[in-house]
Order: C-alpha cells, then sequence, then structure tokens
C-alpha cells in the first residue's frame, strides 16, 4: 500500500456526500505493526464518529449483485438489481459477455463468500486479460487490500498454495491451530469447487484472449479469499439467513488494527437507513469508552475475544500476552481416561473431550474428568457436576493427575518450540508466529505450575 493508494481511495470516497472520514485521524505505515490508523490532532471523544462509510462503498452479496446486473438485465431482484430506466449494459465490455452466462437462481445460491470471491477475482484480476479498458468501479479499495505477503502467516493459506515453503510448518501447528486450519481448508476448497465451474466458462468464452490458467486462477482466489475473510465485518444482509453470510466489506474500516481490550475502544455502527439497492446501510466507526487524548496514539477495533490459534488462522498474526489465549489439552487429558465407563459416563454427561486451560482457570470439564478418574466415585462426581460438592473435596484427590497434565503439556509444548526454532526453510514470519503460539501456551502453563507448588 503507497500514499498514492491512500489518497486515491479518500478521493473516491468522497465523491459521496454521505462519506465521513475525521480530520482528526491519518493512516500511518509503521514497519513494526504494519498500516493503521492513528490520532493526527486534537482529541477524540467517547461515541464521536471517526468513520462513516456510505453503502456504495462497501463489498456485499447486495451490492455486487447490483453491479452485475448493470452488465446483465436477466438478473431481476427487486430492489436490488439495476432497472431499465437506468440503461443498457455496454455491449462492448467484456463484462456483459462474461456477466451473461450467470442466471439469477445461480447467482442466488452462492454463499456471500463464493459471490465475492468471484467477483473480486472477475474485476481485480481477470478484467484486464478480457480486454476491458475501463477499470472497475472498485479499484481504489482493491488497491488498499493486504498483499499476498501480508496475509503468509495464515496456516490455511499456505497449506493450500501449490508451492510454499511454510508447509513444513503445518506437523508443528498445535492441535488447536490445525483443526482450525483444516476447517478452512475445507470451506475454500468446496467454495472453489463452487465457482470454478463459472471461471471454466469464462476462460472459454475468452479463449482469443491472453487469459491466465485455472491453476493461476485458484491462487489469486487464494489470495482473494483470505482479503474477504480476514476483513469482513459483521452486518445483516438480506435475502441471505445463514450467518456466515451476513458480512460486507468497508473501505477505510479496514485500516482499523485490533487490540486484545473488549468494549473499551471503537465500535461499529450500522444506519438501517441510507441503504442502497436494498443492502446494507451506512456503516461507521464510533469512539468507545477510551477518549483518545494523545497525538500519534494509535486507534483500534477490538475484533472479539479471540486466543492467538484464532487470530493466527482466520487473519494471520499474533497477540503478546494475549488475555484470551488458551491451552487445548485434550490429547492428554482423554490418553488418562482408561476406563471405557470412565469414558461412557462423561460422553453421557457431555464432558468428554474439549478440555481447556486458560491463563486465569483450567477449564470446568478438565476438573470433572480428573476428578472421575482420581476417584472412581461417580455419585459424587455427579454431584460435583450439579454444584453440590465443591473443589475442596475433589482438589487433593485430582490434584496429582492435574499436575501431570500440566507437566506433559509443558513438555510437549517445549519440543514443539524447539523444533520450530530449528526450522530454516519457512518463510520466517511464518515460523515466529508459530512460534509466538507456544509461548503463550507456556505462559499459561507456567502460571498454573507456579501456582500448583506454591
Amino acid at each position: 500500500m503507497t500514499d498514492k493508494a491512500v489518497a486515491k481511495l479518500i478521493e473516491w470516497l468522497k465523491t459521496s456526500e454521505l462519506t465521513f472520514i475525521s480530520d482528526k485521524i491519518e493512516i500511518v505505515q509503521d514497519a513494526a505493526s504494519g498500516r493503521g490508523v492513528r490520532l493526527k490532532q486534537c482529541h477524540i471523544n467517547s461515541n464521536e464518529e471517526i468513520i462513516g462509510i456510505p453503502s456504495e462503498f462497501q463489498l456485499n452479496f447486495h451490492s455486487v449483485l447490483h453491479h452485475l446486473s448493470q452488465f446483465n438485465r436477466k438478473l431481476v431482484v427487486p430492489g436490488v438489481t439495476v432497472t431499465e430506466p437506468e440503461g443498457d449494459a455496454d455491449a462492448e465490455d467484456p463484462r456483459t459477455r462474461a456477466y451473461g452466462v450467470l442466471d439469477a437462481n445461480t447467482v442466488l445460491q452462492l454463499s456471500s463468500f463464493q459471490l465475492l470471491a468471484l467477483y473480486i477475482l472477475a474485476e481485480w484480476v481477470l478484467l484486464k486479460t478480457w480486454g476491458c479498458e475501463t477499470q472497475s468501479f472498485w479499484q481504489p479499495f482493491f488497491e488498499i487490500f493486504p498483499t499476498s505477503a501480508d496475509l503468509r502467516a495464515i496456516p490455511a493459506y499456505y497449506s493450500l498454495q501449490f508451492a510454499s515453503t511454510s508447509k513444513e510448518l503445518l506437523p508443528l501447528l498445535p492441535p488447536a491451530s490445525a483443526c482450525h486450519c483444516r476447517r478452512i481448508c475445507e470451506l475454500v476448497q468446496g467454495d472453489w469447487a463452487r465457482i470454478r465451474g463459472i471461471l471454466e466458462q469464462w476462460n472459454i468464452l475468452f479463449a482469443d484472449r491472453e487469459t491466465i490458467t485455472l491453476e493461476q486462477q485458484f491462487e489469486h482466489f487464494l489470495h482473494i479469499y483470505f482479503v474477504i475473510n480476514s476483513r469482513c465485518l459483521y452486518t445483516p444482509v438480506p435475502l441471505k439467513d445463514n450467518r456466515d453470510d451476513n458480512f460486507t466489506m468497508v473501505p477505510y474500516v479496514d485500516f482499523l488494527n485490533h487490540i486484545t481490550t473488549v468494549s473499551e475502544h471503537c465500535y461499529p455502527k450500522v444506519e438501517s437507513v441510507r441503504r442502497l439497492y436494498g443492502g446494507v446501510g451506512r456503516f461507521s466507526i464510533k469512539c468507545g469508552p477510551h477518549a483518545y487524548r494523545v497525538p500519534m496514539e494509535e486507534v483500534f477495533l477490538n475484533y472479539g475475544a479471540h486466543s492467538n490459534d484464532f487470530l493466527l488462522n482466520e487473519y494471520g498474526f499474533t497477540v503478546d500476552e494475549n488475555e484470551w489465549d488458551y491451552i487445548d489439552v485434550t490429547e492428554v487429558v482423554v490418553s488418562m481416561i482408561e476406563k471405557p465407563e470412565h469414558v461412557e459416563f462423561l460422553r453421557e454427561h457431555d464432558y468428554y473431550g474439549d478440555y481447556t486451560i486458560a491463563f486465569d482457570s483450567v477449564s470446568f470439564r478438565v476438573l470433572v474428568a480428573l476428578a472421575l478418574v482420581a476417584t472412581d466415585d461417580y455419585e459424587r462426581v455427579n454431584k460435583y457436576m450439579m454444584g453440590y460438592i465443591t473443589d475442596d473435596y475433589f482438589g487433593p484427590r485430582y490434584s496429582s493427575l492435574l499436575l501431570e497434565v500440566l507437566q506433559r503439556a509443558r513438555q510437549f509444548c517445549e519440543a514443539a518450540l524447539e523444533s520450530a526454532k530449528k526450522m530454516t526453510t519457512a518463510d520466517r514470519y511464518c515460523t515466529e508466529s508459530v512460534i509466538a503460539i507456544y509461548k503463550g501456551y507456556l505462559r499459561i502453563l507456567r502460571h498454573h505450575l507456579d501456582s500448583h507448588t506454591d
């Protein structure tokens, strides 16, 4: 991202009178933390609006459907698509041919992810290969998208790339990250399978042009997919009932970086009025309880109470001493539940698996499992689950087992950390991100081990 790209973005956004970008803030590129929004002058007070972006500059299912219909009048969704009085599509524009292969039923059955990935791939990448002389309306937004390098630490991204030395890190991913990575990979591959047929139609349609191969299109699709995934913001989208489809992409807002503190910094607000194409309303960012007073202080938006495993897999970064971190010790605890009767009892009461430890607490699920293993007393454990018996009774009995869990988990993390540190072929930033997760785990485990020995 360059200063010129930012200037073009702001110029584009300000073509609407509904756009608001406070003159108290500016975008700053920092070598350590990357780009972000900082306080330039004056003060920003609680509930003060700092950014407001109208719906015509947002990328979501509705806005994409509207723009597709500009080149395909067969796409008719009342209140969303272009109406006939707005003029005929430009027959010379290759998008008229490309988008003309789509029908309303096909488009409406696509998920928001699938439609946005397909549309951005067409407008950002394929348009010039089709010989289009007109720049996409969204080009200023595309120009400030994160680069492939910005997103390279996302495990699912380097897992799915044709050639990435960081694939060697996959066996070193902790269980929570490995599970998250597999889930995202399945989603990406499913979405690619859904839109691949349309891309193949386009490739045949423009076979006489210097188009890129389907394999190259997949690489671009991956980049775009993770741009969407890391930059989308939740908001209800009409026509879509699935929560996963309810999101929008908002220029400038995506410059705001994450902070782990919840309910203090900036927060989003979507206006129910001022909707365009029947879609979402004007998207604004307002200052939370934390007022900004210090020049060059960074302005933050909390993305949610997320662990480093989540942040790495969804956004491609980690946070030092993340207060929302936890370690999954399911494998260790399950290995200690040897009796089939114990497994059956825990399954029956929904206490089997999903065993975690956070910095401030060991999950009750862990304690219940260890209490059963330690005592074999089903009646008392049942009362323990119901709150009739406390840790005063069970604590001394499962104490040695809990210590074993902590020690075994620490040994695993220390070994994995050493293996990651010795990794020389993988991308260094990707490696450091995995190392950061294990360091967070060890911080949690050492805290509990210290408390256990006090």
